[in-house]
C-alpha cells in the first residue's frame, strides 16, 4: 500500500505541536518536519520550516470525557492514524474481547526497526506495529524529500495467524483547528458517492456524486466546505482514476495539503466532518479499501457498492513454517525458471531472503512451483516466496507439495528478476535453498 503527501505554503502562521515527552520519531529535512508519534503510530505533525502551522493539529483526546486533562502517555489516534483490521465498529463479540473502534494500529506501540537514514537527499524510516487481537503485523516506510516539502509511505500488512481472514486497512488524515476554519476548503477525485446515515440493505441509494451529498430532508449539501452543520457526517466515494487525491487548502493562512495514491489499493474516498460550539473542528480526508461504515458481517454479505469492494482477504503467512523432517537435504541446485502471477495487495515485506540448499543423494533435477506471498520491488529489494518442490530422484518423483523452510541470507547477485507483464514477473538465475523434506 502506496501513498504520498505534500505541503504548500504561501504565508507564516502560528502553529501548534505534539507533546515532545512522547516518543516520537522526527525526520528534520531541509523544507519540513515530520514527527509520527510511537504510540499508537500516527502521523501527528507536518509542517514546513518556513511555516511551523500543523494541518495534521488533532487528537482524539479530545473527544474524551476530560478533554481539557493533560492525556496519559498511552498510545492513541491523532492527525494521520491507520484504521487496521477494520473502519469503523466492532461486532458486540469483538467488542467484548477487546476490538475497539477503528482496529488496533493506534492502540498499541510502534517500533522503530531502524536508525534513519540519510541518502541521495531522502530521509528514510522504518517502523512497525504487532495488533495481536486481529493477527495482523503491519510494517511501514517512509520516505522523505529532504529539499522538498513530501514524503512516501509504504505499508506491508502481514497476516501472522494460520489461516487467511477478511480485513481493511484505511488511512485517516484529520485536520483540525487553527488550519481547518469556515475557509478550509477540501477537494478530492471522488465520484459516487452515498451517505453512511442511509440505512441497509441499500446504503448507496440515493446516489450522490462529488462534491455534492444530502441530507436526511433531501438538502443539497456541498462537502468542500464545512461551516455550523456537519451533517451528513460521512459520505464515501469511489475512485475511478488510476489514482485517487484530496487536497485541503486554507486561503488566509497561505497553506494546503495534499495526498495522492494508487486507486488499485485505496478505492474508495471517505469525507468525515464534525462540528463543535458551532465551528469546524474536525474533517477526515480518508482514503483505503472500503467505503462502508459497517461491523464485518454487515461487509461480507453486502461484498460490493458501485461495483467496487468493500473488504479484501488476506491468506495465512507461511513465513518460516517448518515440517517434520526425518533428513536435512543439503546439495547445490540450479533454480532455471520460476514464475507468478499474484495479487498487488498481498504486501511488501523489505529486506527479505531466501536461499535453497538441497543435499539430497543421487538428486538430478528439481520442478519448482510457488506463490508469491510479498514482493517488493523498489531499490533492487530482495523478494520472500512460499515455494512448492517436486524433486526427481532416480525416475520418481519425491517430497512432493512441501513447502520451503526460508532463512534470512544474503540474495545471490547472478539472480535476474524480470517484469513480463502488468502483474506477472519472472525470476531465473541460480539459488541455494534449505528445505524439510517430510516422511
Amino acid at each position: 500500500m502506496r501513498w504520498t503527501l505534500f505541503l504548500a505554503t504561501l504565508l507564516w502562521t502560528a502553529s501548534h505541536s505534539p507533546a515532545a515527552d512522547r516518543p516520537r520519531l522526527v525526520l528534520d529535512g531541509q523544507a519540513a518536519v515530520l514527527v509520527v508519534d510511537l504510540g499508537g503510530g500516527s502521523i501527528a505533525d507536518f509542517h514546513l520550516k518556513s511555516n511551523p502551522l500543523n494541518p495534521l493539529q488533532w487528537d482524539s483526546w479530545s473527544f474524551g470525557d476530560t478533554p481539557d486533562q493533560a492525556p496519559p502517555i498511552e498510545p492513541r489516534s491523532m492527525g494521520h492514524f491507520l484504521c487496521l483490521d477494520r473502519w469503523g465498529p466492532a461486532t458486540q463479540a469483538e467488542q467484548a474481547h477487546g476490538m475497539g473502534w477503528h482496529g488496533e494500529a493506534t492502540r498499541v506501540w510502534w517500533t522503530q526497526d531502524a536508525d534513519v537514514r540519510s541518502a541521495d537527499g531522502f530521509l528514510t524510516a522504518q517502523l512497525s506495529a504487532e495488533l495481536p487481537l486481529a493477527g495482523l503485523k503491519v510494517a511501514r516506510s517512509i520516505r522523505m524529500n529532504q529539499e522538498q516539502a513530501v514524503f512516501a509511505v509504504a505499508e506491508a500488512v502481514t497476516n501472522t495467524r494460520h489461516l487467511g481472514r477478511v480485513y481493511n486497512i484505511v488511512q485517516h488524515p484529520t485536520i483540525g483547528p487553527p488550519f481547518l476554519d469556515e475557509s478550509t476548503r477540501v477537494d478530492a477525485n471522488g465520484t459516487r458517492g452515498f451517505m453512511q446515515e442511509t440505512p441497509m440493505p441499500t446504503p448507496e441509494a440515493p446516489e450522490v456524486r462529488w462534491p455534492y451529498a444530502l441530507k436526511k430532508d433531501g438538502t443539497e449539501v456541498d462537502m468542500r466546505r464545512l461551516t455550523d452543520d456537519a451533517a451528513p457526517a460521512v459520505v464515501s466515494y469511489i475512485v475511478e482514476e488510476e489514482y485517487g487525491w484530496t487536497t485541503a487548502i486554507n486561503a488566509d493562512k497561505g497553506l494546503l495539503i495534499g495526498y495522492i495514491w494508487p486507486a488499485a489499493d485505496y478505492p474508495w474516498f471517505d469525507a468525515w466532518r464534525h462540528v463543535r460550539d458551532g465551528k469546524p473542528f474536525a474533517r477526515g480526508l480518508e482514503f483505503g479499501t472500503t467505503g462502508l461504515h459497517q461491523p464485518g458481517p454487515v461487509l461480507v454479505q453486502k461484498g460490493h457498492i458501485f461495483g467496487r469492494q468493500i473488504l479484501r482477504f488476506i491468506d495465512a503467512c507461511f513465513c518460516g513454517q517448518r515440517f517434520p523432517a526425518t533428513r536435512h537435504a543439503n546439495n547445490h541446485q540450479p533454480l532455471r525458471y520460476i514464475h507468478a502471477e499474484f495479487p498487488r495487495l498481498w504486501n511488501v515485506r523489505h529486506d527479505l531472503r531466501f536461499s535453497l540448499k538441497p543435499r539430497l543423494q543421487g538428486l538430478q533435477s528439481a520442478n519448482v512451483r510457488h506463490r508469491l506471498f510479498y514482493w517488493h520491488h523498489f531499490d533492487n529489494a530482495a523478494f520472500l516466496y512460499d515455494l512448492t518442490f517436486f524433486f526427481e530422484h532416480q525416475g520418481n518423483i519425491v517430497g512432493t507439495n512441501d513447502t520451503i523452510s526460508m532463512a534470512p541470507i544474503q540474495q545471490p547477485n547472478n539472480l535476474v528478476f524480470t517484469q513480463t507483464s502488468a502483474r506477472q514477473y519472472e525470476l531465473s538465475g541460480n539459488i541455494l535453498v534449505d528445505f524439510i523434506i517430510p516422511l
